[in-house]
């Protein structure tokens, strides 16, 4: 079980903003984040302890975002990401991070949590009315598809 004391403040906070800093990434890639993207967020981060229980990673990073938050402790390098590259690198630096201090189990639990939150703010507002279009832009899913391959997440 990986705990925050495996981790540098640095690294730490990084993991901790991880999910904000994903979603909202795909979310402004069509310009702006709307109410159902920001609903899914919160959604998505309070339902974590259904769908994440058996991560201590997931569960221990998200519960420190709120104090975190309050905090202003955004890691400097989610600050000022301006192209899919930069993103791109910061996931990879992610995925090396905990890859190399957390478990494997853990490791894989944690990328593929970022992959699904992402996934489901995308699926948030990409049908109008929830009827007409589809379920995420073309934009936003080769985004998700990158991501995936920075992080080494396989499809599913």
């Amino acid at each position: 079980m990986t705990i925050r004391a495996d981790y540098t403040e640095k690294e730490w906070h990084l993991l901790v903003f991880a999910p904000i800093f994903a979603v909202t990434y795909v979310g402004l890639i069509d310009g702006k984040i709307d109410r159902q993207e920001t609903l899914a967020m919160n959604e998505a981060l309070k339902r974590k302890e259904e769908a994440y229980t058996s991560c201590h990673l997931v569960s221990a990073a998200v519960d420190d975002l709120p104090s975190l938050t309050r905090e202003m402790l955004i890691p400097g390098e989610l600050r000022y990401v301006e192209t899919r590259g930069e993103a791109l690198r910061i996931f990879q630096k992610i995925a090396r991070l905990v890859d190399k201090k957390a478990s494997t189990e853990e490791a894989e639990i944690y990328k593929q949590f970022l992959v699904d939150i992402v996934c489901r703010v995308a699926r948030s507002s990409g049908k109008l009315l929830g009827l007409i279009g589809d379920d995420v832009c073309e934009e936003e899913a080769e985004f998700i598809r990158m991501m995936k391959v920075a992080i080494g997440v396989v499809s599913r």
